[in-house]
């Protein structure tokens, strides 16, 4: 098995070998002494897999800008291939359309059975363009599970631009039991499901020295206060 940098490309010749008909692309003139023989490999089978659709992309960033639900079961699959979390991370981008709503259970899978809180960001980041009402229920999972502590991901903002009143509760908690985590989260979306109970919480934040989390507080604040007048 060859070590990482025995792997590493080492001349345009090289590279034309590997990366075949898609050399071509100016992306692929940078990479000797830089990338490595097996990622070029694994990107032209990609390539192959997604041209086997009808499409001439050149270069996997072809796929952050145009969806086709086709595409979406091999993206997956070369995201579960993939050696490491990094590598799934790189991937993750491609999911991001509105389109591909319907594998949201797919991704929560994924979410879940990430470890590096990074790769977890990047799963939720995808699960917030990908955001459905009729998903409310696995979202709620999510958060009311143990494993979700309070972690600063996109998931919490799904629930609340969602206006989940079954929500509050446990925003709240997880707020007061992660000092510090959720703080911005809690002061710019805690007006969207909270009510009374959320007051003393966001006139603490109005006394940061940050001044963006205290405008952001501010607002929930004068928000939720007007509500509780109204009552």
């Amino acid at each position: 098995m060859l070590s990482e940098k025995d792997d590493i490309v080492c001349s345009k010749e090289e590279v034309f070998d590997l990366i075949g008909k898609y050399y071509g692309n100016p992306v692929y003139r940078y990479v000797v002494g830089k990338w490595k023989r097996s990622d070029l490999i694994k990107i032209k089978d990609f390539l192959d897999e997604i041209n086997g659709f009808g499409y001439n992309f050149a270069d996997l960033h072809r796929l952050t800008d145009n969806f086709d639900k086709r595409f979406v079961p091999v993206i997956l699959r070369k995201y579960d291939e993939a050696d490491t979390e990094r590598e799934k991370l790189v991937i993750t981008p491609y999911l991001m359309h509105k389109q591909y709503s319907e594998f949201t259970p797919d991704i929560i899978e994924r979410y879940n059975q990430a470890k590096s809180s990074e790769l977890k960001f990047g799963l939720s980041n995808v699960l917030y363009v990908l955001r459905n009402r009729k998903y409310i229920p696995l979202y709620m999972d999510l958060v009311n599970s143990d494993s979700y502590t309070g972690q600063n991901d996109f998931i919490v903002r799904i629930l609340c631009q969602l206006h989940v009143k079954e929500f509050r509760q446990r925003f709240l908690t997880l707020y007061k039991s992660c000092p510090g985590q959720l703080d911005f989260s809690f002061a710019k979306y805690g007006y969207m499901i909270g009510d009374e109970t959320y007051i003393p919480y966001l006139t603490s934040l109005c006394g940061s020295a940050d001044k963006e989390l205290c405008r952001y507080a501010e607002k929930s604040l004068t928000i939720l206060k007007k509500q509780d007048e109204k009552k």
